[in-house]
């Protein structure tokens, strides 16, 4: 192996160390309980919509893990979630080494490993399924990349088509691929990898996905297409920021640039690479697809972090592609390279403390929905008061009965046999806090959509 792939095979192995030494303590949350609660393998679990996506995949995988290591430990399902986020880096790092050389790719591709801006996909198991979208997705472009065979068209037709039933993000991949595929002349008879899964995403949308789309409002109205062009804004500079260390909103010079080069190439004749047209679409599509069902949720939505996992690196592959094969063939001086490389250096340190920041804020962030969680689980299970129902869910975890029928079938998610010296105890805070949802309980209200 080269010298650089040596240097990121370490980083990726201290990386999992590290994402796994942080998700230690961590538990099931939210959607969780209700894939936990509400689905089983068989075909109504595989294809009934999960708020807006279809998560077949996921939940087939997710089950999988529930019969095999049940309730009693978190641990196995967040190894298989770093696991597959070491898969996406990987795929990060080969594609910027491809466009634009060895150090970009390295540089690109140990970033993502540390990638906190992205920490939801990185510390709730339950996003195995964005993750597993994103792995799916840079996979077929690896495998469409320079002059693929007939048989790379097969396989990427099939990673595309897991991936949108994995999760809606399975849709960027599709946009992305697409088109790139279309803006290159010379690979464009592979477009069916693309259009196969995004037929097969639509007969299921209109068959059932419908039914889900509107959970959180109704995304083909004026109000909710006139907040996709902010939410869209928005977006770009959580991604231009994460890349970069600069932050939201000084991030958004970030894709400025790109648009300044971008039009420049164009008014020079000289166009764009197919591997920019695709990523920036994909981003575009990303953030014009949540905006619609999700804009209305919170002022800064744009900004959630299990989003930027994927505009972040499609945004580092596209900025590769676009000016990777420029600065490989650039003659350069002395003095010119020592500015260009104290230049990236510096960009990649900045990005490197914004994201481990961002790791170490996400791992508090989840320590305390852990706390909550397991608060609310040892009052419905056996501190629940008189007057409250059993068969009244708790919100973010099932109902009492339903919690002693999963502890008795599955364990208990109070303790975990995995983790060195056992999970930290209940909090005072967090028990109270959960007495006081439970006696705040006025009627029957539903878990999670399922």
């Amino acid at each position: 192996m080269a010298g650089e792939t040596w240097i990121f095979a370490i980083a990726a192995a201290l990386a999992g160390v590290v994402l796994l030494g942080l998700g230690q303590g961590l538990t099931f949350f939210a959607d969780e309980w209700a894939v936990i609660e509400g689905r089983s393998l068989d075909l109504d679990g595989f294809l009934r919509p999960f708020n807006e996506h279809w998560l077949g995949a996921t939940i087939v995988v997710y089950r999988l893990m529930l019969s095999g290591f049940g309730l009693g430990t978190y641990v196995p399902y967040l190894v298989l979630l770093v696991a597959l986020h070491l898969v996406v880096a990987s795929e990060v790092f080969v594609l910027v080494r491809r466009s634009a050389g060895p150090v970009a790719g390295l540089a690109a591709g140990i970033l993502i490993l540390f990638f906190g801006s992205g920490f939801e996909n990185l510390f709730w198991a339950m996003q195995i399924g964005f993750v597993g979208a994103a792995a799916l997705g840079f996979g077929a472009m690896l495998l469409l990349d320079g002059t693929p065979d007939r048989a790379h068209g097969i396989a990427a037709t099939g990673f595309l088509t897991v991936a949108v039933a994995t999760s809606g993000m399975g849709l960027v991949f599709v946009a992305a691929v697409g088109l790139e595929l279309l803006a290159d002349r010379s690979r464009r008879r592979f477009v069916y990898a693309a259009a196969i899964p995004a037929a097969i995403y639509l007969a299921w949308y209109v068959a059932l996905g419908r039914t889900g789309v509107a959970t959180a409002r109704n995304p083909f109205t004026l109000e909710a297409l006139g907040q996709v062009p902010g939410f869209v804004l928005q977006g770009l500079g959580a991604a231009g920021g994460a890349i970069t260390g600069l932050g939201p909103i000084v991030g958004l010079a970030v894709p400025l640039v790109v648009a300044v080069v971008v039009v420049g190439r164009l008014a020079t004749g000289r166009g764009l690479p197919a591997r920019t047209v695709g990523c920036l679409g994909g981003i575009v599509v990303l953030y014009v697809l949540t905006g619609l069902v999700r804009a209305q949720l919170v002022a800064d939505a744009a900004l959630y972090t299990r989003y930027t996992y994927f505009a972040g690196p499609l945004l580092l592959v596209a900025l590769g592609a676009l000016v990777g094969p420029d600065l490989r063939t650039l003659s350069m001086t002395p003095r010119l390279r020592t500015v260009l490389v104290a230049f990236g250096g510096t960009i990649l340190a900045l990005a490197l403390v914004w994201n481990v920041r961002l790791l170490i804020e996400g791992r508090a962030l989840f320590l305390e929905r852990a706390d909550r969680t397991r608060a609310l689980v040892t009052v419905g299970l056996s501190g629940l008061p008189p007057e409250i129902e059993r068969d009244r869910t708790l919100i973010l975890v099932p109902s009492p009965a339903s919690l002693d029928r999963l502890v008795t079938e599955h364990g208990s998610p109070l303790r975990d046999s995995l983790v060195v010296g056992g999970v930290p105890p209940i909090s005072d805070a967090a028990m109270a806090d959960a007495l006081r949802r439970v006696e705040e309980r006025k009627g029957p209200i539903g878990l999670l959509p399922q």
